[in-house]
């Protein structure tokens, strides 16, 4: 740990430059540091060892078309590969796109399903199948794992 404000500054600079070598804006992590300084000095290694932890995983998002009003679907898909894959994806987001028709999954800037090409929507346990052999091809998904 830090005890002095010059060796807390050194600390903040290699810190940031992690950070920006990951591609993390530094900002709030810096700024926090900054401010407290002087009265209750962080260790901003575990800091950063979080925020490389948690977005080291993949994300995935769902693209749907607001118009057509497949929110909730999304919605649900979206609780469901969460609650499957809570150790194994970063997060999943929910994004509205500006084609009409257009429900797209990603995982991270992969496309891995596409209601168009597929011409129909994707069932829960063919995602969840789909997801796994992405994420983590050993995982079990039990009762989506039966034919």
């Amino acid at each position: 740990m830090c005890h002095d404000s010059k060796e807390l500054d050194k600390k903040v600079g290699q810190e940031k430059m992690n950070l920006v070598l990951y591609g993390f804006k530094p900002i709030p992590v810096v700024s926090f540091a900054k401010v407290y300084s002087r009265s209750a000095l962080i260790n901003l290694s575990c800091v950063t060892g979080l925020l490389k932890s948690r977005h080291m995983k993949p994300v995935i998002t769902i693209e749907y078309c607001p118009k057509c009003g497949w929110l909730l679907r999304a919605a649900y898909m979206a609780q469901e590969l969460l609650t499957t894959f809570t150790e194994d994806l970063g997060g999943v987001t929910l994004r509205p796109s500006e084609t009409g028709g257009s429900y797209i999954i990603w995982l991270n800037e992969e496309k891995i399903f596409d209601r168009k090409d597929a011409g129909h929507f994707p069932e829960i346990k063919f995602l969840k199948q789909l997801v796994r052999d992405h994420v983590n091809p050993e995982k079990s998904l039990g009762h989506s794992d039966r034919p």
